[in-house]
This record gives C-alpha cells, sequence and structure tokens, in this order.
C-alpha cells in the first residue's frame, strides 16, 4: 500500500473515531450499509427501513461529515473519496460492536485452561484439596489451583482479594467486607486429638486437659486464642509446650509425647486413619466455627469463577 494512502486511510480510522462520540448509532448503521451496497434501495432493504428514511439519514451524514459520500452516476451511487477512506474504519468500527454485542460462547470446563490463585490455610487444604483435585481431573483436567499460604495480618489479605489479585480465600470467615462477597461452605467444632491409648482418655476432665502439655496451632503466633479463653471460664489455665505455624506437623509431636492439641473435628478425622492418634470431645466448652470462601466482586459473574466456587462448595459439603 502506497504511504499516502496509508495515511489517509489513518486519519480516516481518526476522524471516525472522534466522529464515534457525536453520530446517534443508528446514523453508524445506515453509513456501513450505504457504503457495503451502494444503494439507498439496497441499504433501506438490508436495514428493514424506508427509503425515505435512509435518504434522510444519507442528509445528516453528509452534513456531518461535510462531503456528498455518495454521487449518482448513472443508476448507480459512486463513493466519493472521501466515503472511499471510511470503508474500511467502518468495518473496523461494526467489527468492534458485533464482538462487544456478541454473548460468550457457553462456558465448557473440560476445555477451561486457567489457573487460579487460593488463599488457603494447611487445614482447608487438608481438608478440601485432595476432593477438590479429584473431580478437577475429571471435570476440568487443564485447570491449575496455585495455593498460597500467608500469615500476614488479615486486612492485607482482604485488600489483595479485593483487588482480585487473587481468587478465592477459604478460612474460618464471618463478615465480607466492602468489595468482597462470603460464600458459606460447611460447619465444624474443635476437639481434642491425643495418643492412642493416652491414659488421661480414661477420665478426660477439664483439669486434667488443663494440665497436659498442648501444642497450639497459630500461623501468626499468638500467645493464646479461644481455647484459653474458654479455661478462663473455669479457672484454669494450661502450659503451651509446641506453637507451630501449621496442622501438618502437629500428629507427629502429638503420637510420640503426651501433648494435646485442640483442632477442627474434620482435619483430627483425617489424621486418624494415617497416625497413631485419637480425637474426642473437648471436656469444656469450645465454640464451633464456619468455613466460607470470600472472593472479589469484581468476578462474581465470571462463568468459570462461578463454576470453581460451585465445585468448592459441592466438595466441601460432600
Amino acid at each position: 500500500m502506497r504511504p499516502a494512502c496509508m495515511c489517509g486511510q489513518l486519519m480516516a480510522l481518526m476522524d471516525t473515531m472522534n466522529a464515534a462520540h457525536e453520530l446517534d448509532w443508528n446514523l453508524w448503521l445506515v453509513l456501513h450499509a450505504l457504503l457495503e451496497h451502494g444503494s439507498v434501495t439496497e441499504a433501506a432493504r438490508k436495514l428493514s427501513r424506508t427509503q425515505s428514511a435512509v435518504s434522510h439519514s444519507l442528509a445528516i451524514l453528509r452534513r456531518h461529515f461535510q462531503d456528498p459520500l455518495l454521487v449518482r452516476v448513472g443508476a448507480r451511487l459512486e463513493q466519493t473519496p472521501r466515503a472511499k477512506a471510511l470503508v474500511e474504519p467502518v468495518k473496523t468500527l461494526m467489527r468492534a460492536a458485533t464482538d462487544a454485542l456478541t454473548p460468550p460462547p457457553e462456558f465448557a470446563p473440560a476445555t477451561l485452561q486457567r489457573t487460579f490463585r487460593i488463599f488457603m490455610s494447611d487445614y482447608a487444604q487438608v481438608v478440601l484439596l485432595p476432593s477438590l483435585l479429584k473431580r478437577l481431573s475429571t471435570e476440568a483436567p487443564r485447570v491449575t489451583i496455585d495455593v498460597h499460604f500467608r500469615s500476614d495480618a488479615p486486612t492485607a489479605i482482604l485488600n489483595d482479594l479485593a483487588n482480585a489479585k487473587y481468587d478465592l480465600s477459604i478460612g474460618p470467615m464471618n463478615d465480607a467486607p466492602a468489595g468482597l462477597v462470603r460464600q458459606r461452605l460447611y460447619s465444624d467444632r474443635n476437639v481434642c486429638v491425643l495418643r492412642r491409648r493416652h491414659p488421661a482418655l480414661r477420665r478426660f476432665t477439664a483439669r486434667r486437659f488443663a494440665e497436659l502439655p498442648h501444642v497450639l496451632v497459630s500461623a501468626r503466633g499468638l500467645a493464646r486464642d479461644f481455647v484459653d479463653d474458654a479455661l478462663d471460664k473455669k479457672k484454669l489455665t494450661r502450659h503451651i509446650a509446641l506453637r507451630v505455624p501449621h496442622f501438618a506437623t502437629v500428629p507427629h509431636f502429638i503420637a510420640e509425647t503426651d501433648a494435646v492439641a485442640v483442632v477442627p473435628e474434620r482435619i483430627a478425622a483425617a489424621w486418624r486413619h494415617a497416625s497413631h492418634v485419637e480425637f474426642v470431645e473437648a471436656p469444656i466448652p469450645l465454640p464451633p466455627f464456619s468455613m466460607a470462601q470470600l472472593f472479589p466482586q469484581l468476578l462474581r459473574n465470571d462463568p468459570a469463577h462461578a463454576w470453581l466456587r460451585r465445585l468448592i462448595q459441592e466438595t466441601a459439603r460432600g
């Protein structure tokens, strides 16, 4: 293409973009039909309008572009140089509008290729991930779950989540701050885990529970938790023999010592099958908790994201 021609089309495209803000969309449709067919009659037929309506629109377009655009030569309307320069920019505008207004193809998990970034504690990883990955392997084998675990203050994590830097956060959360949506997954209760045949199991009282060495799981390194609050009501205290940031190592310590740990029942049940530990009901009232998934409001209507949320809900309740 000659440089002069390229320059002319570039200028026409810029003019078209500027004019797009000024002209009614119906006028763009008429212009596109006229440039394509070179006939008021054919343009009217394509647009299902009267010839007089199309002629009226052409008059408006001529005033706007300050050019005849189409000139009668014999029985046909011929394009002026200005009109010829508008052909490709107008086609581009029409294609862009069509693409923007066309509904996306129906969502199909089997062909989805996407990585989902999820905040998840090691508790949630043990309880949810095995079943979730089993479902993904058959329903969406090309999906990747990128799990993140951070001990930051919750506010920092929630800010990143609200800005859609991550897809989900799964944990014991009761509220949804601005910009986030909460979906409840399930409820769990806290139980006591001890080694098998632990002598305390014969008479597991509140005082005996408090006297045992305790393993405390705290991702943020807190010195106490809800167990200490419950013991306070009984005028009892406990000794924290070990504080760890993750649940993963707890059954190994419990199986080899006389220590006790308070953990969610679902993870305790998973340990019982693989470790030499037992879990029993706590001898003091301990609060239950709800697991939920938080996600950005920005992603609420994303088909793939909505599908993953449903899958996680089904996995959690199964």
